[in-house]
């Protein structure tokens, strides 16, 4: 398998048009990635179908309603004014990466990072969605809920098959942590273990990837998390995108301990996170920068694969949104340019 170059842009909190975008593929493409994670579902959900019609065991949503109520989810989180890409625009998009020589990796993200899509739910009729009041999750024990987000994710993952995309990120990190310091830790207290429902939630979406035809690729903060592996084997045809070995009361499974459990390491060390917008702030740490990205890029061989046994499926650079009014001005495609061209993992 050809080694994977990947860069991923958060296209879920923050609209970028089809022209920001392909100016990004013209880049990518002088400096050899192949491969574009575009991050449509991630807190917001800035893509729509010409047909949006979601069909549960229970109930038949409209395509309008549908789309006025995933609409109104992404005004909600933040409006960027144009505020999702069409069927028309992805179509074009993929088909210019593929003209490039790059693959297009759809980031769908679930259970957690839904802000968008919770809101949608309620606009539907779907009562109480999110877990433990989370703004960005949803409550595995609503039938309704995670019925419609299966549906929604169907009809998504079987259309950028057709599409001819190889891989699709389930997402699937950050459980609540808007409410809790570890969502996952919470999952997993004795009084409410709840694990098992995650880890059979995200067996079902990768077994929808699959049977689509697809890779199913999911960051590593749920896999195995704090080494549990009380609630049953994940699926081990699931690329794992590794990008923190966690912190202080977030206790994710090292590398090498998925390594043995039989997953691929899609390196995503977040020291090559850069925050569009980002700067130095006085009297803390810089986090997330242009500066501490290019640094790395320049300076640092990955932490990740630096502790595997094996070698790494491949490395991604990212490209997050989590200020989303932040603007994506000529000064920023200038960074985002200098970027690119910088990084060049060691593998």
């Amino acid at each position: 398998m050809e080694y994977i170059k990947a860069f991923h842009i958060d296209n879920g909190r923050k609209y970028y048009s089809l022209t920001q975008l392909t100016d990004l593929i013209d880049v990518m493409a002088q400096t050899g990635y192949n491969m574009l994670e575009l991050a449509v579902g991630n807190d917001g959900y800035r893509f729509l179908l010409d047909d949006m019609t979601v069909k549960t065991d229970q109930k038949i949503y409209a395509s309008d309603d549908v789309k006025k109520a995933i609409h109104a989810g992404n005004i909600d989180f933040c409006d960027n004014g144009t505020n999702e890409l069409t069927q028309g625009e992805v179509e074009t998009l993929i088909r210019y990466a593929n003209e490039k020589g790059i693959q297009v990796m759809p980031l769908l993200n679930s259970p957690g990072h839904m802000d968008a899509l919770l809101t949608a739910m309620e606009h539907l009729g779907i009562s109480s969605p999110a877990y433990k009041g989370s703004k960005t999750t949803v409550d595995l024990d609503n039938q309704e809920a995670v019925g419609f987000t299966k549906a929604l994710l169907q009809k998504l993952i079987i259309w950028f098959s057709e599409k001819g995309c190889r891989y699709l990120n389930l997402g699937s990190d950050e459980y609540a942590n808007d409410v809790l310091t570890s969502g996952f830790a919470s999952l997993q207290k004795p009084e409410e273990y709840r694990y098992d429902k995650f880890i059979a939630y995200v067996n079902d979406i990768a077994r929808m990837i699959k049977s689509a035809g697809m890779i199913p690729v999911m960051f590593n903060d749920g896999v195995y998390y704090n080494q549990d592996l009380s609630a049953g084997t994940l699926d081990k045809d699931i690329v794992v995108s590794y990008w923190s070995p966690g912190w202080d009361a977030y206790d994710l499974a090292p590398v090498s301990f998925l390594e043995a459990r039989g997953h691929q390491i899609l390196d995503t060390n977040c020291d090559w996170y850069y925050v569009l917008g980002r700067t130095t702030k006085e009297n803390e740490d810089p986090i997330f920068t242009y500066q501490t990205a290019l640094n790395a890029m320049q300076n640092e061989e990955s932490p990740v694969a630096a502790s595997m046994k094996g070698k790494p499926v491949g490395s991604m650079f990212c490209l997050w949104s989590d200020e989303p009014q932040a603007p994506y001005d000529e000064k920023e495609v200038e960074r985002m340019h200098m970027l690119l061209r910088a990084f060049n993992p060691k593998h």
